[in-house]
């Protein structure tokens, strides 16, 4: 039999245990809300938000052209596997899959996921890569057979002619019938590692690719519909007559012919009796070619009366005993009459000085962003004291300036005469000359609202005193931001905080 002292301990131990009992259920139930507000937080976004966070994070962006970011499909497949509702959003939104097909480094995309991205595209265009040089057959057949009329953009990479041509014979069949491929409206042909100097382009629509013994294998893509068009390492001659054949472009881009195929001369190409063409229709140029004679034509022989942005690449070799400064760029002159509207200048010219191409009082009045590429020390000083208000010269070249993208790849910022450069620069540019009132000058100039540096030198080699002076211009509302390595071998943009 208990005594009455062991049954109070016993009860007293139970009323102890329940009351343990009693905080461990709050304190469940507490972490229990926690968890529920942590798992349920995402959902409480709405889809469209939770899209463009995917979007985002997914994105691969391109330093030079901002329109052309691409989604990697592998981070929206991993995306897709964090939650069933990420999942739901993120299958059922078509603009994250547009763009999923055309991979930053070459990979070989198995036909159940190609599948996958058609499908959750919706029937909106989609941009395809198609390596020529390795393309899954069943790939083939999912994009090319049943889904070409939801191709809106295609990337042709060719890698070598001889085996290449085994492939566009094979790929020639789903190009017979123009009505077929509908929405296509952007067409890159790229060859990686040789001139497809055997790659012909006739007139309406057909490109034809010819092959020793083997005759001619047509696609007939429809030309007329194109509004981008972008060449790299295409003869010359071939990359202007697509020009003059494909009369909605809106975008051209001719980047690094190899010399010419020998089918066609300027003079053919077009007479000197329709020269100049204008041709209204064009917004973008991409021009990088180091053939001074097939600029020459270019910029002579063609008129872009509304063009917008221009990227001007081209390199010139010197005569013997001629320099730079007597050297008189005739490409470029021609150009200029087709310069009038242009807001986007990206400069790219082997060339040092400023003033050979850009002197005082030139009429630059509508540039507000300015990408300079300087390959040497010369070349950053004699920008930079160009663009400086109030410097050597007394008119400013670019009144309408608001970003400069400043490309110095392997240089160092740092060092008393660069940096010295680009204080004096971003001063005149920020406050104005000082021998002007600032509501006087401001009334007719744009102040600088965005520095861009692009190098290859991480960290930047910059002492205290040069930090704090940057620190100065951000610190007045100047956006000072980093193009720099990412660990991928590409470029990536980075805000600072200086």
């Amino acid at each position: 039999m208990a005594t009455a002292s062991e049954v109070n301990h016993i009860q007293a131990a139970v009323q102890k245990l329940d009351q343990e009992i009693e905080i461990l259920q709050k304190e469940r139930a507490l972490l229990l809300g926690k968890l529920n507000d942590m798992v349920s937080s995402p959902r409480k976004l709405p889809p469209e938000v939770l899209s463009e966070m995917f979007r985002l994070a997914a994105c691969v962006p391109n330093v030079r052209e901002s329109q052309l970011y691409v989604v990697d499909l592998r981070a929206l497949l991993k995306i897709g596997s964090i939650c069933a509702h990420w999942r739901r959003v993120a299958w059922s939104t078509p603009h994250l899959w547009t763009t999923s097909l055309i991979p930053e480094n070459p990979i070989i995309i198995p036909p159940h996921l190609a599948s996958l991205v058609v499908a959750n595209a919706q029937r909106n265009p989609i941009s395809l890569r198609v390596d020529l040089g390795n393309l899954p057959p069943e790939t083939v057949s999912i994009l090319f057979q049943h889904n070409r009329a939801e191709v809106g953009a295609l990337r042709i990479y060719m890698p070598i002619v001889d085996e290449t041509a085994n492939v566009w014979d094979e790929l020639s069949s789903y190009f017979m019938v123009h009505s077929d491929w509908s929405n296509l409206n952007e067409l890159w042909l790229s060859a990686e590692m040789q001139p497809p100097h055997g790659l012909l382009i006739h007139p309406p629509d057909s490109l034809d690719f010819t092959t020793s013994g083997r005759g001619i294998i047509p696609w007939h893509i429809p030309l007329h519909q194109l509004t981008i068009l972008r060449l790299f390492r295409i003869p010359a001659d071939q990359c202007l007559f697509l020009l003059l054949h494909c009369p909605n472009l809106e975008e051209y881009h001719c980047l690094f012919p190899e010399g010419s195929s020998g089918f066609h001369e300027p003079s053919t190409l077009l007479p000197p009796s329709q020269r100049p063409k204008s041709l209204l229709n064009i917004r973008t140029i991409r021009w990088k070619v180091h053939d001074h004679e097939w600029s020459e034509f270019f910029s002579s022989g063609f008129r872009f009366p509304n063009l917008k942005r221009l990227h001007w690449g081209v390199h010139h070799s010197f005569v013997a005993g001629q320099t730079p400064q007597k050297l008189v760029p005739a490409p470029w002159e021609g150009l200029k009459h087709s310069l009038s509207r242009l807001e986007v200048l990206d400069w790219e010219v082997s060339c040092t000085s400023i003033n050979l191409y850009f002197p005082p009082g030139a009429p630059f009045s509508s540039i507000r962003q300015l990408y300079v590429h300087a390959p040497t020390m010369a070349s950053i000083l004699s920008w930079l004291e160009g663009l400086t208000i109030g410097g050597n010269d007394s008119e400013d070249r670019f009144p309408a300036l608001s970003t400069l993208h400043l490309d110095i790849r392997h240089m160092d910022l740092g060092g008393s005469r660069v940096f010295n450069a680009v204080q004096k620069f971003l001063d005149s540019r920020r406050n104005g000359p000082r021998d002007l009132s600032p509501e006087v000058y401001w009334r007719n100039h744009t102040c600088l609202q965005r520095f861009i540096l692009e190098t290859t030198q991480t960290p930047l080699h910059v002492v205290q005193k040069e930090i704090d002076t940057l620190r100065s211009f951000v610190a007045g509302g100047l956006i000072f931001e980093l193009v720099i390595p990412n660990e991928e071998g590409g470029y990536e943009l980075r805000s600072t905080i200086l």
